[in-house]
């Protein structure tokens, strides 16, 4: 047979024509339909058994499907039909991945992922734009992690803040860098510049200032109720005002807390005073479009007296090492949102705070100044000799302290908030019962 060579060109471009034109279906397409009759049941057990009689590789997580149940597959469906009716309601989904079935957990929406993220704006008037002052945060969680009970240690860890100012832990009447720290408040002072050229905020809200020196006082809030502290360092005033020259600090509360949470905390120096008690609790609860948090703090802290400590016992015994104060805080923070346009915030705050300063003056009766105790200079010896004739005698302690004192004062101050002149009287009989055992010898010899 003869074949020219114009007909054998024609038939190797059919040839090579025809599989060019050629549709190839996918896996899908080409998938057979199987009848499938599978009860309602337990999803991880259906997709095993579509999966067994589709021949079709299924691949899901245990975590996935753990808990979840599948209805009915009934029909004549392709395996991925039958995957896809059993996932009906159940929040998965499926997809094809190199020739396997793939169920996974349904993506979430893309507004979805800062979902959760509280961002709350300090201030700013530019669009855009990040300020250039650098934010410090510090948030409860890493307050506790560094020991700080209260609110009243976070202006010492603050590295640009002025704690050489308003300090309750100095004993009033100093001048502790151009402030008199009269009503042993704790204030922020960034930069040194003064309590008054920082700005302070409660979630974002002005604060009346105190009485003195026009500081907000950060101690009176507890730290239970505090979700973190953003400072900025730098002069804000082009955004705050003249009040935030040296910086500004806004205070966030627990908005959102919900359940009860109780602390407490007691500490006493060796070699006695400055115990310490301290008990906090929270409560609050949170619902779809609102919450609200409580907080209430009772501290307490005795003095150290100047007879205290051996390397201020030639002092005035009334002279105080450090104060004692008392202090009863309470905070409550809710919000509630009344439309889509509209919202209602509540911050309120309210504290009681008593300190107790004795600077010893040269006086001839027990005064008291602007809260600054003086008493009389009797000698500290003196006081112990006259307790050791009091013992001898069987005097109680209260009419040593008579004795010392004067009645009208033990009366007014013996079953009081301090404990100044019961501790006093104990500490002389300890002295006076010491010396009559040998101790007088020490006396002689200096």
């Amino acid at each position: 047979m003869t074949i020219s060579k114009k007909a054998l060109c024609a038939a190797l471009l059919a040839a090579t024509a025809f599989p060019a034109g050629m549709v190839i279906l996918p896996a899908s397409a080409q998938e057979a339909q199987v009848a499938w009759a599978l009860p309602a049941q337990d999803l991880a057990t259906t997709l095993r058994a579509i999966g067994r009689e589709g021949g079709r590789e299924i691949l899901f997580a245990d975590a996935d499907v753990r808990g979840r149940q599948a209805p009915a597959v009934q029909g004549r469906l392709t395996a991925e039909q039958a995957v896809r009716h059993a996932l009906e309601g159940s929040g998965l989904v499926v997809e094809e991945q190199a020739g396997a079935l793939v169920v996974r957990v349904r993506p979430q929406a893309d507004e979805d992922e800062t979902a959760g993220t509280a961002i709350t704006v300090t201030g700013t008037r530019i669009r855009g734009a990040t300020g250039p002052s650098p934010v410090i945060v510090m948030t409860r969680r890493g307050l506790e992690e560094q020991g700080i009970p209260d609110m009243t240690g976070v202006s010492r860890i603050i590295p640009q803040n002025f704690t050489g100012g308003q300090n309750p832990g100095v004993a009033g009447g100093g001048d502790q860098g151009g402030y008199n720290n009269l009503n042993n408040a704790t204030t922020l002072n960034l930069r040194g510049l003064g309590s008054d050229a920082t700005l302070t905020l409660i979630n974002g809200h002005r604060l009346p200032y105190d009485a003195v020196n026009q500081g907000v006082d950060i101690s009176t809030i507890p730290l239970l109720a505090l979700e973190r502290i953003e400072v900025i360092a730098d002069g804000a005033s082009a955004l705050y005002g003249s009040d935030a020259v040296g910086g500004v600090a806004n205070i966030l509360l627990r908005r959102d807390y919900s359940g009860v949470l109780a602390s407490a905390r007691i500490g006493a120096s060796t070699e006695g005073g400055n115990v310490q008690q301290q008990y906090s609790g929270i409560g609050g609860a949170r619902w779809a479009d609102g919450g609200f948090m409580a907080a209430i703090d009772y501290s307490k802290a005795t003095p150290i007296y100047a007879d205290d400590r051996s390397y201020s016992s030639g002092l005035t015994p009334s002279q105080m090492l450090s104060t004692g104060s008392r202090q009863v805080s309470f905070v409550l923070a809710g919000h509630q949102d009344l439309a889509s346009w509209i919202s209602f915030e509540l911050d309120a705050e309210l504290a009681d705070r008593r300190s107790r300063k004795g600077n010893a003056f040269t006086v001839s009766a027990p005064v008291t100044t602007f809260g600054q105790l003086s008493l009389p200079g009797l000698p500290r010896r003196l006081e112990t000799l006259r307790v050791g004739d009091a013992i001898a005698d069987g005097a109680s302690y209260r009419e040593m302290a008579i004795a010392l004192y004067g009645e009208e004062r033990v009366r007014a101050e013996w079953q009081g908030r301090s404990d100044f002149l019961m501790t006093r009287v104990r500490r002389r009989a300890t002295e006076a019962k010491a010396m009559a055992a040998g101790g007088w010898r020490a006396l002689l010899r200096r």
